[in-house]
């Protein structure tokens, strides 16, 4: 079962007041820039360029927001997509069942 915090309006202002807060936020936008540059990537059919970009999303979504994370599950959800259309589908079934591992 994934690990959940659930912060208390007293926690996020303690947060807030020691700076922690955004680092998280930058975190999560840079890696949302680079999934967003994988789909785009995907769109202009340059699958080379996004796969290795996928690959690095992957490693930076575990690195930062841990295995189970459900930005781990949108960056396996896009590699598999590119390996399925770079004919790589034993990889890409791999990692689609990780996804749903993660989602469920």
């Amino acid at each position: 079962m994934p690990f959940r915090i659930i912060l208390t309006r007293g926690m996020a202002i303690f947060l807030l007041a020691a700076g922690l807060v955004a680092p998280l936020v930058a975190q999560q936008e840079s890696w949302e820039e680079m999934n967003s540059k994988v789909i785009s990537l995907y769109c202009q059919g340059k699958f080379g360029e996004a796969v290795s970009l996928a690959q690095e999303a992957l490693r930076v979504a575990e690195e930062r927001f841990g295995p189970e994370h459900p930005n781990v599950a949108r960056s396996l959800d896009s590699y598999a997509a590119l390996l399925r259309k770079t004919n790589r589908l034993a990889e890409a079934e791999e990692l689609e069942r990780r996804a749903g591992g993660i989602r469920a």
